[in-house]
């Protein structure tokens, strides 16, 4: 703190400010507020327009943070297809979570990060 005539100049004001702006340049880069990045990839790969299926274990109803969350970054609302269901699905664009999507021989997988798999199945 600078004193000047004996009054506190500057204080929490500076410190506020500068606080401020860091968190701005660092969030800017970093996005420390997105709980999940892995998303921001998968819909950066996807083609314009691409319809998506969501292989989930649950419902959207059920589990409805992963799937909002792979919602607000899409053009359109994805399917859902359970892990059974994928197996004998047909050609298309495919994300889920790791664990949760077992991609086969035949899919071309495109991402695999941050807990997230994005898969292509060829026609």
């Amino acid at each position: 703190l600078l004193v000047v005539g004996g009054r506190r100049e500057g204080g929490w004001g500076t410190v506020l400010v500068g606080s401020v702006r860091a968190y701005a340049v660092a969030g800017a880069g970093l996005r420390p507020w997105d709980a999940e990045p892995g998303l921001r990839v998968v819909a950066g790969a996807l083609p314009q327009g691409a319809d998506v299926t969501y292989v989930a274990e649950a419902p959207p109803e059920v589990a409805f943070c992963p799937y909002s969350a792979l919602r607000f970054r899409l053009d359109r609302p994805p399917r859902v297809l359970s892990p059974q269901q994928f197996g004998s699905a047909g050609p298309g664009w495919y994300v889920g979570r790791v664990g949760v999507l077992h991609p086969a021989p035949r899919d071309r997988v495109v991402f695999r990060g941050s807990g997230w798999v994005l898969v292509r199945r060829p026609d």
